[in-house]
């Protein structure tokens, strides 16, 4: 005869193997399906009776679960960003920083790989900070959210909250997985933020040590996070300046009207004129602007059009 106490351990063992069945193909559904997101995991009486309160625990400390709960709304997450833009396609990798904490000198795409740690970039107006921003994002394989300050008026928790719905908007769920690094964060246009906004900005980095953080702004005077590394942009060498702007061409479509050869002469030409040896004053001049991604892009579209940029 068998022991009553070995009977109900099989059938709690069918039962919870059924059960755990039920969620991995729950899980496996629910990015397509909006009624199991609705039903199951955005229900919290429904996930947490079916679930014996375990499936809560899985959800919020397995990564893989995690990132599979974020999955619909990763559109959502970075839809302030426009990764599927057009003008992503004419993003420059030859974009150099430094890092001012370890004195590390290279490739901004090469200090700042993906979204983990956290940084302070910092670079002037058109330096290229929100257009690397996007191409990061872009690549990415984990779930990150974009924000601007101006967003996070009223904190950066309750920004990344309203993007999100159900179990994923949880408080618990959402710190959880934010102190852990299982959701990045960047923060775009601090010097557009009030004093007020980036008080609260300072409050969410101290209040999430471990999370990964990228804030981006303009050269400001203001009590930097001391976690994080001050990563700043340099300007354009003229050696990069050359490159960007011959690499202007395919991205602005200029084969209906100028030869390729003809743009790059065009462009070599304009650049020994403005980088001449006796120019003094003028040199500094265009030293200074055509460093810049976003002018020398604007000189890039004159040139293309046969015309001649003038500095001044």
């Amino acid at each position: 005869v068998v022991p009553w106490w070995q009977i109900w351990i099989t059938r709690g063992a069918k039962v919870v193997g059924v059960q755990v069945l039920l969620w991995i193909a729950l899980i496996f559904l629910y990015p397509r399906y909006s009624t199991v997101q609705a039903l199951f995991f955005w229900n919290p009486w429904v996930r947490k009776s079916l679930g014996f309160a375990y499936i809560d625990f899985c959800l919020t400390l397995v990564p893989f679960l995690r990132d599979r709960l974020l999955a619909p709304f990763h559109g959502d997450l970075v839809s302030d960003a426009r990764i599927e833009a057009r003008e992503m396609d004419q993003y420059f990798t030859k974009i150099e920083a430094q890092n001012r904490n370890s004195g590390l000198h290279g490739l901004l795409q090469d200090l700042i790989p993906t979204v983990s740690g956290q940084f302070v970039l910092e670079g002037e107006s058109g330096f290229g900070k929100t257009m690397f921003l996007r191409h990061l994002l872009k690549r990415s394989r984990h779930a990150v959210v974009f924000l601007t300050a101006e967003t996070c008026d009223g904190g950066v928790f309750q920004a990344i909250q309203r993007k999100l719905k159900g179990k994923a908007s949880d408080d618990g769920f959402l710190k959880t997985i934010i102190y852990t690094g299982g959701l990045g964060v960047v923060i775009d246009g601090l010097n557009e933020g009030t004093v007020e906004t980036r008080e609260k900005l300072l409050s969410f980095v101290a209040e999430f040590p471990r999370a990964n953080v990228i804030l981006a702004t303009q050269p400001l005077h203001w009590k930097r996070p001391g976690s994080a590394a001050l990563v700043t942009i340099d300007p354009l060498s003229e050696e990069s300046i050359h490159t960007f702007l011959v690499s202007r061409y395919e991205w602005l479509n200029c084969s209906d009207h100028m030869a390729k050869d003809e743009y790059i002469r065009r462009s070599e030409d304009y650049l020994k004129d403005a980088f001449g040896e006796n120019n003094g004053e003028d040199y500094l001049t265009a030293r200074r602007i055509l460093s810049n991604p976003m002018d020398l892009t604007t000189a890039a579209e004159l040139l293309s059009r046969g015309e001649a940029p003038n500095l001044r």
